[in-house]
């Protein structure tokens, strides 16, 4: 694996650089590469039950949408890209050779002891600063909740602590159960 540049970089540079790895998962915040560390197995079952029961909301609901579980990175701005644990991307359905969703309108992150800071503060800034996200799911496993921050218009997201029941994700018109995301 070749060694990051000392400097900060911008998106193009960044995503020449993340071309050339063999191997691992890297973000780009503020213009640093960020390394992904390895997950507990709590958490990979967490990200792949979200996605699972995101995938299962949009069958039901009808939509034109997809659900990923460690795919595509949300471009931020010229000097950040994350990579979410899982996402919806509504609209057309996206090539096989695109990185980046392109309208994510549902951001899901499981909470972990190395990047929680960065989850609750600089991603759920981040995140909004993409037109297309309308909810930002943090799940918090040892707590047996999600945090659900929903845009209401451009200056207001409204955040909700849920511990039981459904989550209804409108825009575009999903409800998925506490459980089902949780696993």
């Amino acid at each position: 694996m070749a060694l990051a540049p000392k400097d900060t970089m911008t998106m193009a540079e960044f995503l020449e650089w993340v071309n050339l790895q063999d191997q691992g998962k890297f973000e780009l915040l503020d213009g640093h590469i960020v390394a992904m560390s390895p997950e507990f197995i709590g958490h990979t079952r967490a990200k792949m039950s979200a996605a699972a029961a995101l995938k299962a909301a949009i069958a039901t609901a009808g939509k034109d949408c997809e659900a990923f579980v460690d795919g595509p990175m949300i471009a931020i701005d010229e000097t950040s890209a994350f990579q979410p644990d899982a996402l919806v991307n509504c609209g057309p359905r996206l090539s096989g050779t695109v990185m980046f969703a392109s309208e994510p309108v549902v951001v899901v992150e499981v909470l972990s002891p190395s990047t929680k800071h960065i989850d609750k503060t600089k991603k759920l800034q981040a995140y909004f600063k993409v037109p297309a996200v309308q909810h930002y799911l943090i799940i918090d496993l040892s707590n047996r909740a999600v945090v659900h921050h929903q845009r209401q218009s451009e200056d207001l997201i409204l955040t909700a602590l849920v511990r039981k029941g459904d989550i209804t994700l409108d825009p575009p018109g999903l409800t998925v159960a506490l459980d089902d995301l949780l696993g």
